[in-house]
C-alpha cells in the first residue's frame, strides 16, 4: 500500500471520528453555533454513508423554533437566538445535494420528512428577510441563503421526488418559497449553470407538476375564487415577484434567448422556460394561450413570438448535425411547443403588431424550413394552415399590414421560400394567400392614387374617427399603452368597453412600433375596400335578396348587409331588419334600432365585420346610397366599368380574378369585372411560359410568373 493512500484513509478516519465526537456533542441542547459550523466544515465534501442518518437528525432537531406569520409580531430576541441554529442547520442540510441519492433516500429523507414543518417554516421566514424586510437586494448573507434554501430543495425533490410533490399540494406557500427563492438569486448565474438556473429549474417542475391537477386537488386551502390551477398559480406567481410581470418576462425569456445555453448540457434550461411559458399561459383545456392576462400580455411585450421562432430555427438546424444537443426523441413535443409560442401571437389583442414583428423578422422563410421539418406534427400542420388560411388574410383590410405582408412575400419570393412553401402541405393556403397579395396589392395601388384618406390614419380618434387638425384641443394617448389616442374622456371609456381594454397591456411600450402596424379610428383603407367589394358583387347580392321570400318584397332600407372580413373570401349576406341582430352582437342592437329610424328612403344600413386579431371581431356600421348596388364605377369617379375581357380571359377567370365573396352556405355571389380585375387581368396577358427545354409544369411556370409579377407590381410606396 503506498504512503499516500495510506494518509489518505488516515485521513478519512479522523475526520469520521471527529464528525461522530461532534455529532454527539452537538446532541446536547447546549451546543454552540460554533459547533453546529464546524461540524458543517467537516461534512460539506460528503457526509460518510454510515454517519448520515446521525447527521441529519442533529441539524433537523436544531430547527424548532416559533410559527412563522409575517402578520404576527415575533419575539425578536428568540427569534434571533434561534436563527442563528437554524442558519447552521439548513447549512448542514444542505450537503446532503454530495451525497448519494439512494443512501439519502433510505437514510436522510424518512428524517427530513419527521421535520419538514420545521424546515419549511425557516425557510419561509428567510424569504420573508430577503425579500420583504427591507434587507438590500444584493446583501451577501441573503445571497448565500438563497444557495444555501436552492440546495435543500434540490436534495429534496431528487432524492424524494414523491415527497416533494406531495409537499407542494399539503403546504401552502411552499411554492410561494420556491418562486421567491428563485427571484432573488443572483441573476449573473442566469448566464450559465449555476444556482439560479437550478433554482428556476425547481420552479418549473413544481409548476409543471401543479398545472395539471385539478384546482380543488392542487390547492385545497385556496380560497381566491380561481377557476383553474393555471389561474391560481398564476397569482402565485405574481405575488412572489411583487407584481413586476415585465421584469418576470424578460428574466424567463433570457433562458430562451441565452447563447450560453445552447450547449449540450444547459439546453435543459432552455427547455424550463419553454415549460415555464407554455403552462403559465397556456389553456390547456382550449389548446389555446391567455394572451389577454397580465403575464401573457408582458410575455409578448418582450417579444415572445421572435425569440421562440429563433429558437425552433436553432433546434430545425441542430437536427441536421451529425452530433445535435437537442435528443431526436425531445424533437416532437420542443418543435409543438415552440411553434406554439411562435404563434400565439395569431390568437392576440393586438395582433397586427405583433405578427408584423415576426414577419418583418423572416417568419416566411422560418415557414419555408419548417414545412419540410420531419418532427412538424399533424396538430401544428393544421394550424400553421389556419395561420395561412385566416390568421394573416383576416388582417389585410389594415393598409400598413398590407404593406408588410407584400414585403414579407417579396423577400420570400426572392430567397425561394415561397417555392418550398408551396411545394409543401401548404401549397393550396399559400397560393389562395399569394392571390389576395396581389388583390390587395392592386387595390392599394388604387387606394393611394385615389384617395388621400391615407394621410389621416394616424390622426384620428380611436373611437369617433375624429381627425386630430379639426379638433380644438388635439388628441390625447391612452395612459396605459400610448398607442390608443382620444379626442375625449367620454371616448376613451366608450372604446375600453367595446375593445381597448383587451389589447392596452399588450401594446404597453410598443406605441413607436405598433403605430407602424395599427390604424386606430376610422380604417379609410377598409371603407374603400367594401364599398368596392359589394359594388362588385352587386348583381349577386340583388340575385341573392330576389331569391328570399322576406327580402324580395322589402324596401332597401329594411335590408341590412353584412359584410365580414374575418375569413378570405370575404362574406356579404344581406339580411331584413328584423332577422339582423342574430348575426351581430349585443352591443350592436340598440345601434341598429337607432340607425334605422334615422335613414332616408335613399339609404341602406352595411354593418362591418373585421379583426385586429384575438377572439372578438370588431362591428362597424355604415349608412350608405342605394346606389352603391347599382355595379363597378371608375375609382375615382363615378363613370361605369365597361368589361373588355376577351373569350380566353374569361375562360380562364378563376385562375387570375379575385376570388367571389360568399354567400349563405357559402355559395359564391355573382359578380362583374371591375378596376382591380383589370389590373389582373393585365398581368395575366403579359405573362408568358418558359421557353422550351425549360420546366413549364403548371407549378414551375406559375412560381416565374410570380417572379415577373412581383418585380413589376409588388412595390408598396
Amino acid at each position: 500500500m503506498s504512503h499516500s493512500l495510506r494518509r489518505a484513509q488516515l485521513a478519512t478516519a479522523n475526520s469520521t471520528a471527529e464528525i461522530r465526537r461532534l455529532v454527539n456533542t452537538c446532541r446536547s441542547h447546549f451546543c454552540t453555533d460554533d459547533e453546529l459550523h464546524a461540524l458543517f466544515t467537516l461534512i460539506r465534501p460528503g457526509i460518510p454513508s454510515g454517519l448520515i442518518a446521525d447527521v441529519v437528525d442533529v441539524f433537523c432537531d436544531k430547527l424548532w423554533g416559533p410559527a412563522f406569520d409575517p402578520l404576527r409580531k415575533l419575539d425578536s430576541e428568540l427569534m434571533m437566538a434561534r436563527r442563528t441554529y437554524a442558519v447552521c442547520a439548513l447549512e448542514g442540510l444542505s450537503a446532503l445535494g454530495l451525497t448519494s441519492p439512494s443512501a439519502c433516500k433510505t437514510t436522510a429523507m424518512p428524517i427530513v420528512r419527521r421535520t419538514w414543518p420545521n424546515i419549511l417554516n425557516w425557510m419561509r421566514y428567510f424569504c420573508y428577510e430577503i425579500t420583504d424586510s427591507g434587507r438590500p437586494a444584493k446583501d451577501p448573507e441573503g445571497v448565500w441563503l438563497v444557495k444555501v434554501m436552492t440546495k435543500v430543495i434540490g436534495a429534496i425533490s431528487r432524492d424524494d421526488e414523491a415527497f416533494f410533490n406531495q409537499a407542494l399540494i399539503k403546504d401552502e406557500g411552499f411554492l410561494e418559497t420556491i418562486i421567491k427563492i428563485w427571484w432573488k438569486s443572483d441573476r449573473k448565474d442566469d448566464t450559465a449553470p449555476g444556482m439560479s438556473c437550478f433554482a428556476f429549474f425547481l420552479v418549473d417542475i413544481s409548476v409543471k407538476h401543479l398545472i395539471l391537477l385539478p384546482r380543488h386537488v392542487a390547492f385545497p386551502k385556496n380560497s381566491s375564487g380561481a377557476s383553474s390551477s393555471q389561474f391560481v398559480i398564476q397569482e402565485t406567481v405574481m405575488r412572489a415577484v411583487k407584481g413586476d410581470a415585465i421584469g418576470l418576462a424578460k428574466r424567463v425569456i433570457g433562458y430562451l434567448s441565452n447563447p450560453a445555453h445552447q450547449e449540450r448540457e444547459e439546453y435543459k434550461y432552455v427547455c424550463c422556460a419553454i415549460d415555464f411559458i407554455s403552462h403559465i399561459i397556456g389553456d390547456y383545456d382550449k389548446g389555446v394561450f391567455l394572451v389577454d392576462s397580465t403575464l401573457g400580455a408582458a410575455f409578448f411585450r418582450k417579444q415572445l413570438g421572435l425569440h421562440a421562432m429563433r429558437q425552433l430555427e436553432f433546434v430545425m438546424l441542430d437536427a441536421n448535425l451529425k452530433d445535435p444537443i437537442v435528443p431526436s426523441a425531445q424533437l416532437p413535443e420542443l418543435t409543438s411547443s415552440l411553434y406554439g409560442l411562435t404563434t400565439c401571437g395569431f390568437m392576440a389583442f393586438g395582433a397586427l403588431h405583433w405578427i408584423s414583428v415576426i414577419l418583418n423578422h423572416g417568419f416566411l422563410r422560418f415557414v419555408g424550413i419548417l414545412v419540410h421539418f420531419p418532427y412538424l406534427q399533424a396538430e401544428e400542420k393544421r394550424s400553421l394552415t389556419a395561420c395561412f388560411t385566416t390568421g394573416i388574410p383576416q388582417l389585410m383590410v389594415h393598409r400598413e399590414f398590407v404593406i408588410s405582408v407584400i414585403k414579407a412575400v417579396k423577400i420570400a419570393t426572392k430567397d425561394g421560400s415561397a417555392e418550398r412553401i408551396e411545394s409543401s402541405f401548404l401549397g393550396d393556403a399559400w397560393r389562395n394567400l399569394w392571390r389576395l397579395v396581389i388583390e390587395r396589392t392592386a387595390f392599394n395601388a388604387i387606394y393611394e392614387r385615389s384617395c388621400i384618406d391615407h394621410f389621416y390614419e394616424k390622426r384620428k380618434c380611436a373611437n369617433c374617427g375624429r381627425i386630430e387638425e379639426f379638433l380644438e384641443k388635439g388628441l390625447s394617448k391612452c395612459a396605459g399603452c400610448s398607442v390608443a389616442v382620444y379626442c375625449s374622456r367620454e371616448c376613451q371609456k366608450e372604446a375600453w368597453k367595446k375593445s381597448h381594454r383587451l389589447e392596452c397591456g399588450s401594446l404597453k411600450g410598443t406605441a413607436r412600433s405598433a403605430n407602424e402596424a395599427m390604424k386606430y379610428g376610422t380604417n379609410n383603407f377598409l371603407d374603400r375596400l367594401f364599398k368596392i367589394d359589394v359594388r362588385r358583387h352587386a348583381s349577386g347580392i340583388k340575385a341573392a335578396i330576389n331569391r328570399d321570400k322576406v327580402l324580395k318584397d322589402a324596401p332597401l332600407r329594411d335590408i341590412v348587409l353584412i359584410v365580414s372580413y374575418i375569413a378570405y373570401p370575404p362574406t356579404i349576406k344581406p339580411y331584413h331588419i328584423s332577422e339582423a341582430p342574430k348575426d351581430l352582437d349585443e352591443a350592436s342592437h340598440g345601434e341598429l334600432a337607432r340607425l334605422h329610424q334615422a335613414l332616408l328612403p335613399s339609404q341602406f344600413l352595411v354593418y362591418l365585420k373585421s379583426s385586429r386579431g384575438g377572439a372578438v371581431s370588431f362591428q362597424l356600421a355604415r349608412r350608405q346610397s342605394t346606389n352603391l348596388l347599382d355595379g363597378p364605377v371608375a375609382y375615382g369617379g363615378d363613370a361605369a366599368v365597361v368589361s373588355t375581357t376577351n373569350a380566353e380571359a374569361s375562360a380562364s377567370m378563376s385562375s387570375w380574378s379575385r376570388a367571389p365573396a360568399q354567400s349563405f352556405g357559402g355559395r359564391d355571389l355573382e359578380f362583374e369585372v371591375d378596376g382591380i380585375d383589370a389590373c389582373l387581368l393585365e398581368a395575366h396577358r403579359n405573362y408568358r411560359p418558359g421557353a422550351s427545354g425549360v420546366d413549364s409544369s403548371e407549378a414551375t411556370t406559375l412560381i416565374i410568373w410570380r417572379k415577373e409579377f412581383e418585380m413589376k407590381t409588388l412595390s408598396p410606396t
